[in-house]
């Protein structure tokens, strides 16, 4: 899962507005995807979107923070920037971004889709 590895190895500062983190996803290996809802910005069909990773012990960082950007035209998605965390804030590492890709169902990016995607615009 290209999301997952992405995740795994880095992660964005979460922007300076109000939250709302929604669980969207729990996988396997035992990361929990979250979305803030109060963070989406459409510009056409894409819209950009923070996401909140909170891994397990056993991976380098403790959460990440993505700033994503959904294509509900082209059915896409990619990771503007991220950055991870330690548990104390510390930050582990960054990462500029990547490729869209296409959003698979199933995933954490088709649960967000399907929020963001359906919204009317100026929502």
């Amino acid at each position: 899962m290209f999301l997952l590895a992405a995740a795994a190895a880095v992660a964005v500062a979460a922007p300076a507005q109000a939250q709302n983190w929604i669980e969207v996803q729990r996988t396997k290996d035992g990361v929990v995807v979250y979305f803030d809802a109060a963070s989406p910005a459409r510009t056409g069909s894409r819209v950009r979107v923070t996401l909140r990773y909170v891994m397990p012990d056993s991976y380098n960082a403790s959460y990440g923070i993505a700033l994503t950007e959904l294509d509900c035209q082209a059915r896409t998605a990619r990771i503007v920037e991220m950055t991870n965390y330690l548990a104390g804030g510390e930050v582990v590492n960054r990462f500029g971004g990547t490729e869209p890709d296409a959003i698979r169902d199933g995933t954490a990016w088709a649960t967000v889709a399907e929020a963001v995607c359906t919204a009317p615009a100026g929502t």
